[in-house]
């Protein structure tokens, strides 16, 4: 508020007075405040809108009165600003307001220059200037020399310690650039409180002459937001969004998932725990409610097996592809009139194994097992050694590594050693035991896995009969994926 005995003349915002004084002679006219003789200037600090006034004190002494910003009475604080102003001759100042720093008029100011003058070497990564810019809203750099080898890059910054972002600057012809080694003059709007200007690449000599122009905003500058993971809250508007069922074109945004692989080529062998994993859908564009993967990597075999044979058979073959393995989801299972009753083995793939160890019992595979404690594993091919039993199903009761473990004949007991170490034998991992009986079995026996069994990387899945059952056919029908 500004009175002038007694009388409002302006209310506003956090009024400052300008300390210069010009001598002059005006008229009553030229001026939108005019006061004779004593006269009190009152500058309240409350929120209010951008003014600017002359003030002409033809006679007397005019008191301005100010106090600390943000009081809502400022007339009763005892906190005051005094200028008094001289009379003699015709006299005026400058009164306009201030709000969040900064300084706002309803005329352009002139323009600030700063300058920049060093000879010799200057060394890379020097920060030759550092413009305040927060009270401007464009800044112009003129290049006068620029020292032997010199480039200088402009980052903006809003705090101490940042390392800085970027700045695009722009010659007179329209040409943008992010560094300049020449004489010229490149503009930039503010886009932050500080313009610093690097030297990214060390001047060897010469002279490096800098003019900075400062233009004064009418408003506050734009703030660059920090770099990273900004937390969001309330409505989003994104850039690309198109209506339902409207035309879209360029870059759409979308609501979307990952298409899931159709080959056994294409399936991802490379995710770990804690990686993210994309939304599955199908490559028809149908999110994916199908339980073990797309249709296109289910695997469906047909088995007759003799139950008189008793060497490994093949049930489903391996993928052919490196880490990715066979999974059996569902066993349908029907039987002729057995011989003898018996048990039949579905099982993983045959590993090799190199050595059955004396004194520890420790089991050397040629190639990762898979194993874990709690396994159950039969060995097929015996080759020297002694405490081993062929088609004899033992227990996982430790794994050293990839390649080792040991075993024992029942669940939780004691690790077998053998008396004489075993080498070149082959092992199997007993994936499901099912029971046949000799009145057969003429009606399908369905059975589904709900976690379904898992073979080892690119390997086969087989079925053995351990003992004869003299006479009699087995039919398998078994239904699985591919995966990882």
């Amino acid at each position: 508020m500004i009175e002038i005995n007694g009388k409002i003349i302006y209310e506003g915002l956090n009024v400052r007075v300008a300390d210069t004084v010009y001598n002059a002679s005006f008229t009553d006219s030229e001026y939108k405040i005019v006061t004779t003789g004593s006269s009190t200037i009152v500058l309240p600090t409350n929120d209010g809108t951008i003014c600017k006034y002359h003030i002409y004190v033809k006679s007397g002494t005019c008191q301005i009165r100010g106090t600390v910003d943000g009081l809502t009475d400022p007339i009763l604080q005892a906190q005051v600003l005094e200028y008094d102003i001289i009379t003699d001759g015709a006299q005026f100042f400058t009164v306009q307001t201030e709000k969040d720093g900064y300084e706002v008029a309803n005329k352009s100011k002139t323009p600030t220059i700063t300058s920049y003058n060093t000879s010799g070497v200057i060394a890379i990564n020097t920060v030759v200037m550092t413009i305040d810019c927060g009270d401007n809203n464009s800044i112009s750099i003129s290049c006068l020399a620029m020292g032997t080898t010199g480039v200088i890059t402009p980052r903006w910054r809003n705090a101490t310690g940042e390392t800085g972002q970027g700045a695009t600057i722009v010659n007179p012809s329209g040409v943008s650039a992010t560094t300049f080694n020449a004489v010229g003059i490149w503009t930039t709007p503010v886009f932050a409180r500080y313009l610093d200007l690097v030297m990214t690449t060390a001047t060897t000599a010469g002279t490096t002459t800098l003019n900075v122009n400062k233009l004064f905003a009418q408003t506050p500058v734009q703030i660059i937001p920090p770099a990273g993971t900004q937390t969001v809250s309330g409505a989003i508007t994104a850039a690309g969004a198109v209506a339902h069922s409207a035309a879209a074109s360029g870059n759409p945004l979308y609501i979307s998932g990952k298409s899931l692989p159709t080959t056994i080529a294409t399936i991802d062998t490379t995710l770990v725990a804690g990686d993210t994993v994309g939304l599955p859908v199908t490559s028809a564009q149908q999110v994916s409610v199908k339980d073990f993967g797309t249709a296109e990597l289910d695997v469906t075999t047909n088995i007759t097996a003799s139950a008189t044979t008793t060497t490994v058979q093949p049930v489903m073959l391996s993928s052919g592809v490196a880490n990715v393995r066979n999974y059996i989801a569902e066993l349908i299972l029907q039987s002729d009139v057995m011989g003898t009753a018996g048990n039949a083995w579905i099982l993983d793939g045959a590993l090799t194994v190199s050595s059955i160890a004396i004194t520890t019992g420790l089991v050397t595979t040629s190639v990762a097992h898979d194993l874990k404690p709690g396994d159950q594993v039969i060995f097929n091919v015996l080759s020297a050694g002694t405490g081993v039993t062929v088609n004899t199903v033992y227990h996982v009761t430790s794994v050293g590594s990839g390649t080792t473990f040991n075993f024992s004949a029942s669940m939780g007991g004691s690790n077998i050693v053998p008396s004489v170490a075993y080498t070149g034998t082959t092992m199997y991992r007993l994936l499901y035991q099912f029971r046949l009986q000799t009145a057969g079995m003429l009606t399908p026996a369905d059975i589904s896995f709900r976690t379904p069994l898992r073979g080892n990387s690119n390997m086969n899945l087989n079925l053995l009969f351990p003992v004869s059952m003299v006479s009699g056919n087995v039919y398998l029908t078994l239904n699985g994926f591919r995966n990882f």
